[in-house]
């Protein structure tokens, strides 16, 4: 009986022993396909590979040497619904492309960056809109001088966006944005009809604000549904509540 216990145990820790020479072998293999696919400028595929490695020998600090490249090539190669890595803000950025139109292509970002009110009325100015926001002020501001490298912020092309009041028609401006909130519209164009990018985007932080003025501003209220992932709803929010910010941006491809 000893002898038969002795057997199994053996037998066991020669599987572990053959397993683990096995998974060292294969990321040994995969780590020397990362080297001589960076050998290769192929960037792309050497920083998903060393991803993949989990801090292997020093595939982390490879991951960083390359990032510049990978970031640049990902974004030259984009197509709707991919997601590129831009800027810094609480860690690296991801973005979901939205559109792609000849040497430029439109971004949201994947994650909520932050919890703000769409405005702040005042006595003077009890009336808010996109262009006197607070939200417009912090995105194109705080959240551009802090997110974006010098070389990123002359990559972002200013946007001429069209705003509307749907309930005083007559309240209608142009503004120029680097950074910006979706209105409405444009949600629904790029992101309620097309089920790849809406199955991309991070939900878990429920009401998000909108560019959108129905009298007040609207956000987007999201509700999940665990059997067939998410599904959302607009609804009408006051100026000073505070919700979620997710921001978007063109970003000019034309260099790389």
């Amino acid at each position: 009986m000893k002898f038969g216990k002795k057997i199994i145990i053996l037998v066991i820790l020669i599987i572990s022993v053959i397993t683990i020479g096995i998974c060292f072998y294969l990321l040994n293999s995969s780590y020397k396909e990362a080297i001589s696919l960076i050998n290769k400028n192929d960037y792309i595929a050497a920083y998903e590979l060393l991803d993949k490695l989990h801090g292997y020998k020093d595939s982390d600090e490879l991951k960083d040497t390359i990032y510049e490249e990978y970031k640049l090539a990902k974004l030259k190669s984009a197509e709707v619904g991919d997601i590129v890595l831009f800027g810094e803000y609480n860690g690296k950025s991801e973005w979901v492309v939205l559109a792609k139109d000849e040497d430029k292509i439109l971004v949201l970002s994947k994650y909520h960056v932050e919890a703000l009110p769409y405005g702040e009325p005042t006595y003077d100015n009890l009336y808010v809109t996109w262009e006197n926001s607070t939200l417009r002020c912090w995105l194109n501001g705080t959240y551009y001088d802090k997110a974006f490298s010098a070389e990123e912020q002359a990559m972002i092309l200013e946007c001429n966006n069209y705003n509307i009041d749907y309930l005083e028609s007559s309240r209608i401006n142009f503004t120029l944005d680097n950074i910006f909130v979706l209105d409405e519209n444009e949600w629904d164009n790029w992101v309620n009809n097309n089920g790849t990018v809406l199955q991309k985007l991070d939900s878990r932080s429920g009401e998000e604000l909108l560019r959108t003025v129905y009298g007040g501003p609207v956000c987007v209220s999201w509700k999940v549904k665990y059997e067939s992932g998410v599904e959302y709803y607009m609804t009408g929010c006051r100026f000073y509540d505070i919700l979620a910010v997710r921001p978007a941006m063109w970003i000019d491809i034309s260099n790389l």
